[in-house]
């Protein structure tokens, strides 16, 4: 588990780039050069979701999962239908992570 903000903001930028090597690995076309609003940005989303579960349960992940969004609302201007979409694409990794977890 990461503690300092830096660390943690350096582990989602790996995760982000392994996400779309693992995207990649499995069909999904990133050749689009762009993961925003596709399935590029699904599996992402499910992927990073899933290892911040695995590493740092499920409620913190959550938790800092909805701040992102509201981030990208207030400053980006995201519309409520991206967010659902996110969130839904958060919860899938939630499940997916969680399971891991409790697999070992």
């Amino acid at each position: 588990m990461y503690n300092s903000t830096y660390g943690y903001l350096d582990q989602l930028k790996a995760q982000s780039k392994e996400a779309l090597e693992m995207a990649e690995q499995h069909g999904v076309d990133t050749t689009s050069g762009k993961a925003h609003n596709n399935k590029t940005d699904a599996f992402r989303h499910a992927y990073i979701s899933a290892k911040q579960t695995r590493d740092n349960g499920s409620l913190r992940t959550n938790v800092l999962g909805k701040a992102n969004e509201l981030k990208g609302a207030i400053f980006y201007g995201q519309s409520s239908n991206e967010w659902k979409m996110d969130e839904h694409n958060n919860r899938v990794g939630r499940a997916i992570g969680q399971r891991a977890k409790n697999e070992g």
